[in-house]
């Protein structure tokens, strides 16, 4: 209810003047009417000589007026306060609804956050990723269930982990981590949040352990396989040095049978017979590390060590095919971050597509293009052959796993996803496409690969 606040005292003066005007002019008129008198001036002015007292009633609408003037001055005043105190009290009102409207905000905010930091619980708890919360002196605070079975509850792997979280900057990119403890082995991509607010660091980790551990299967399968492939021409690579050793043998055997033995010739035989044994030791002692299961590190690894390994095993199979491999290196090539056996497998594999090509093609020139050289931050491998070249559904299906354009049991289909897996786990690329030459009319297959290269040869502090 609004009260509009008006002067009263104006209207009552107006009033009270107004009936004292009318209230003498009635009693002058009765008087004529009484007394007989004309209803003229004349008339009027006898009658207010008749009755002297009519002074008093004219004077009336001068006190009326003044009287009706203060009682309006009062009801302004009564007025006035009325409406002040229901102005008051509508706002003491809406101060009161505005109260009642903040405290059930306040109430729904606090059931609100309530809610949310169950759902938070929940989540963190729930979640397949692992969560453990560190002081600023790798003390853990909590964790959540993920982290606890990750680290078996041991305070020394949570430990190891923090010293590794540290490391890495705040809110980076995932970096791998491997942990070797006792009688397990666990791996998983860490990544670290700084609460620093409360002082707090947030180590979040993403166990891939089953996941690494079939890769490790999938990769001594493959190398198994290649070994499988290349064992016939691997045999007759070591009996070629046999061979040579026993005929070598015989030969001394003539010269010591003679009266006077050639001691040069003896010894020159000799010296062929360490060397046909040091390239057959050569070869054994690295197929026996090829075939080994991997455990190594990341190191800084030689492209040209695992292309020189790859085509030692490839040599005898190559020549036995008529196939000529061409390898252009840039000088000075520097080292990158991997795992040299493996980067040799990626080779092996990828010779061992070229090869299978150009065979099925019947290609009359019948080359393997070799070439690594350093691009911006990178070593850029290429492999290419003179083959057929491959349709746009094999380039786009050639690194899936068990996809192989091979005849059934002629291939595994695991080279080129293993090869994929290898190269993306060093933090490379690779690619596949055709490529023709400009001059020569070649053309055939390209795999590209691009690898992050190593300042000085030394390993990254991240790594």
């Amino acid at each position: 209810m609004i009260i509009h606040v008006k002067s009263y005292r104006v209207a009552f003066m107006l009033i009270g003047a107004l009936f004292g005007i009318l209230f003498p002019i009635t009693a002058t008129l009765l008087d004529i009417w009484l007394q007989g008198s004309p209803l003229s001036l004349g008339g009027v002015i006898e009658v207010q000589r008749a009755q002297p007292l009519h002074w008093i009633i004219d004077s009336a609408p001068l006190f009326l007026g003044y009287f009706a003037s203060f009682a309006g001055q009062r009801q302004d005043l009564l007025t006035q306060s009325l409406s002040e105190q229901v102005a008051t009290n509508l706002q003491l009102e809406s101060e009161i609804n505005e109260r009642k409207k903040t405290e059930e905000l306040i109430r729904s905010t606090l059931q609100e956050r309530d809610r949310l930091a169950k759902q938070f619980e929940w989540l963190i708890a729930s979640m397949p990723i692992g969560l453990g919360v560190y002081d600023k002196e790798g003390h853990i605070l909590s964790s959540n269930e993920v982290f606890k079975i990750f680290t078996g509850g041991d305070e020394n792997v949570a430990h190891a982990i923090f010293a590794r979280a540290i490391l890495q900057t705040s809110g980076s990119k995932a970096s791998e981590l491997e942990i070797i403890h006792d009688s397990f082995e666990r791996f998983a991509y860490l990544a670290r949040l700084d609460q620093d607010t409360e002082g707090k660091i947030w180590v979040l980790l993403a166990d891939v352990t089953e996941q690494k551990i079939q890769e490790k299967q999938l990769l001594q399968a493959s190398k198994l396989v290649t070994l499988g492939e290349l064992a016939t021409s691997i045999a007759h690579e070591i009996n070629q040095p046999l061979n040579h050793i026993a005929l070598l043998k015989a030969n001394m055997h003539v010269l010591l049978s003679q009266s006077s033995p050639a001691i040069k010739k003896i010894q020159s035989k000799l010296e062929k017979m360490d060397t046909s044994i040091t390239r057959a030791a050569k070869i054994t002692d690295h197929m026996r590390a090829f075939g080994r299961i991997d455990m190594a590190e990341f190191k800084p690894a030689s492209v040209v060590n695992a292309i020189d390994g790859a085509l030692m095993l490839f040599d005898s199979e190559l020549r036995n095919t008529d196939i000529k491999v061409e390898v252009e290196i840039e000088s000075g090539l520097p080292k990158v971050k991997a795992i040299e056996m493996q980067l040799e497998q990626v080779f092996l594999n990828l010779i061992s597509n070229a090869r299978d090509a150009i065979k099925a093609s019947g290609a009359a020139i019948r080359i393997i293009f070799i070439a690594a050289r350093v691009h911006d931050q990178f070593v850029v491998i290429e492999v290419k052959d003179t083959g057929p070249g491959m349709s746009q559904e094999q380039l786009s299906k050639i690194f899936e796993p068990f996809y192989t354009t091979k005849e059934v049991g002629a291939g595994t289909g695991l080279g080129g996803s293993v090869s994929y897996n290898i190269i993306t786990g060093f933090g490379g690329l690779i690619s596949a496409m055709n490529w023709k030459g400009t001059d020569d009319g070649l053309s055939g297959a390209k795999i590209s690969i691009k690898l992050p290269r190593l300042v000085d040869d030394t390993l990254p502090s991240d790594i």
